[in-house]
């Protein structure tokens, strides 16, 4: 199952993110990469896995149940 999760993953990844960009080097690449990660696809970007929040609201969600 998770290699499903893993597959979805690296596509998402390449089709926004890598294929768009021209890397100079291995740590530009690692921090662009990074950013892209932590600043937009865990923060910002909506999934439909997991009822179209992010990332971030549904950790939120999962530490702070509405009472």
């Amino acid at each position: 199952m998770w290699s499903a999760f893993i597959e979805s993953f690296h596509a998402i990844l390449k089709k926004e993110e890598v294929n768009h960009v021209q890397y100079l080097d291995f740590n530009s690449a690692k921090i662009e990469l990074f950013k892209y990660i932590e600043g937009w696809y865990n923060r910002k970007r909506i999934h439909g896995s997991i009822g179209y929040l992010t990332p971030q609201e549904m950790e939120e969600l999962a530490l702070h149940p509405a009472a």
